[in-house]
């Protein structure tokens, strides 16, 4: 899942956020800003269906992002 969420929300996002754990089919994400995480809400729809068409239709169906600082 993390190596897919990467390849679907592209480098610059990758550089930014970090995928930390997926509970259920809930993926939790941190953003190093509140501006990161509040465009990942906007991009959501695409993300999902972006790994969606990696992953399978109920591998990640929500996206929940947290503010903080990213793990090196």
């Amino acid at each position: 899942v993390y190596g897919a969420y990467v390849t679907a929300i592209g480098q610059e996002f990758a550089r930014r956020t970090r995928p930390e754990q997926l509970r259920g089919t809930t993926l939790f994400v941190r953003a190093e800003s509140a501006a990161i995480a509040h465009e990942l809400v906007l991009l959501k729809g695409e993300l999902m269906r972006r790994l969606a068409a990696m992953l399978g239709p109920s591998v990640v169906t929500d996206l929940r992002t947290r503010v903080g600082p990213l793990d090196s």
